[in-house]
């Protein structure tokens, strides 16, 4: 992610980032023999060919998924979701297409991708970090880069919505913790853009997903039901 960011606070295209994080990704492998084996196969990486900059490069360790959602190529990645691909990860740190669109502040792949009925929009990679982590983390790394935060303030818009879309589905037959209820909460105090000390809307949000839990007497710690249609009026009034 420091490698990315760095990139791309230099200026450096798309395509020349996904291509230092393929070589980097190819050489941190935890098996030593999915390493490059000599100089010879290091320099043969597209890094060091005269494609590196090209729009249809070939080479990478990456799977083609990954790089065509990192490079925003929707039309690649639509063909590939038909053939049943939306699901491959990269073998090092376990990113899924999702993950890397979402980093690269790719809204419309972001969009296209959580729709699809096999991709979950919470996966977690292999070290735990779902594509909202990815894209607030590139976020912060890109603070003041005003290209960058639009980009990828709309990416972080579409997965907090994805999120909440689901929790409001999964309130019709099982609740949500109370954690998923104050994700909720601050969701929708991030759009209002001020304090609501002073404001009604401050009870209409906790309204909006409940406090039901064991402390305050009720057998679970599940928001309770009939939160969810409150949820998407607090999110149409937002």
């Amino acid at each position: 992610m420091d490698v990315m960011a760095a990139l791309i606070a230099d200026g450096a295209t798309l395509i020349t980032t996904v291509v230092v994080c393929d070589l980097f990704t190819w050489g941190l492998q935890r098996d030593p023999a999915a390493r490059p084996q000599s100089m010879d196969e290091v320099l043969a990486h597209p890094l060091f060919s005269s494609e590196a900059n090209d729009d249809d490069i070939e080479g990478l360790r990456i799977p083609q998924l990954l790089a065509a959602a990192a490079l925003g190529d929707l039309s690649t990645v639509e063909s590939m979701v038909v053939q049943g691909a939306p699901g491959e990860t990269e073998p090092l740190l376990g990113r899924c297409a999702l993950h890397l669109a979402a980093a690269f502040g790719q809204d419309d792949l972001v969009r296209f991708l959580i729709e699809q009925p096999t991709v979950d929009a919470g996966a977690l990679d292999a070290a735990g970090r779902s594509p909202l982590d990815h894209a607030q983390s590139m976020l912060e790394r890109l603070k003041g880069n005003a290209k960058w935060e639009a980009r990828l303030h709309a990416v972080i818009g579409a997965l907090v919505q994805a999120d909440l879309l689901k929790q409001i589905k999964r309130q019709a037959t099982e609740g949500v913790t109370c954690a998923e209820g104050q994700r909720v909460r601050d969701y929708f105090q991030s759009q209002i853009g001020r304090s609501i000390d002073k404001y009604r809307p401050k009870v209409m949000i906790s309204y909006a997903t409940g406090t039901r839990n064991k402390r305050l007497g009720h057998p679970t710690d599940l928001d309770g039901e009939g939160c969810g249609p409150g949820m998407m009026y607090t999110n149409l009034v937002v």
